[in-house]
């Protein structure tokens, strides 16, 4: 595939662009050019760079661009709040978030769980305690990987007071190993279709973040 990387539409050299295997850097007016084979990729995305923030999503999946080959392009728009060197942000972890299930769920439901409005004012009240730039969760945000429940996961990150990066766990892939496809397909095939990327990395005041769970 190719494409461009622009802040406010002009190209950028030498942002980061990866498949989650392989990284290549953009060149003179921010095109890059990177090999993807759909059998082992999911997404194309940018590694974020200091001071910038994507205008949409920062990745692209790759079943969506293969009509489309040619014309993988990112447009970032500056951000005073991510070029600051100094900055603290939260590390946040273990939700088991339990939505309320439809009658197509492939789990039982545990009646141990937190609902997502008891988890949206726990991180309201642990994000208000500080001043974190951002908030990096860690892992099993839901109890079973459903889509009800990763869906109110998703939107409890978008109302929060800080931009949210979240990070794959066993539990989130939970219903995903009921799917009956192989497990290495169908582990994070449903996290992924919500959140996003499994393995991805973003700048922040200088310093480089690898999200990259190991289960």
């Amino acid at each position: 595939v190719c494409g461009t990387v622009t802040v406010r539409g002009r190209g950028r050299a030498g942002i980061a662009i990866s498949n989650g295997e392989t990284v290549v850097r953009t060149g003179r007016g921010g095109c890059f050019r990177l090999n993807v084979d759909p059998a082992r990729h999911r997404f194309v995305f940018v590694v974020t760079p200091s001071g910038a923030v994507g205008r949409v999503k920062f990745y692209k999946p790759v079943g969506k661009i293969r009509n489309d080959p040619g014309a993988v392009d990112f447009d970032l728009i500056p951000s005073q709040l991510r070029g600051r060197r100094e900055f603290e942000f939260a590390h946040l972890s273990d939700f088991h978030l339990r939505h309320k299930r439809d009658a197509t769920s492939a789990v039982t439901t545990s009646r141990t769980a937190p609902s997502a409005t008891i988890i949206r004012h726990a991180i309201k009240q642990i994000l208000s305690k500080g001043n974190p730039a951002f908030a990096v969760v860690t892992g099993d945000l839901t109890q079973f990987g459903d889509i009800p429940s990763l869906n109110a996961f998703r939107r409890i990150m978008e109302s929060a007071t800080c931009p949210m990066f979240p990070m794959f766990g066993a539990h989130d892939g939970f219903e995903g190993l009921l799917s009956g496809e192989p497990v290495e397909e169908r582990r994070n095939r449903t996290y992924e279709s919500i959140l996003g990327p499994t393995y991805y990395s973003f700048d922040w005041g200088g310093r480089h973040f690898v999200i990259y769970p190991n289960e």
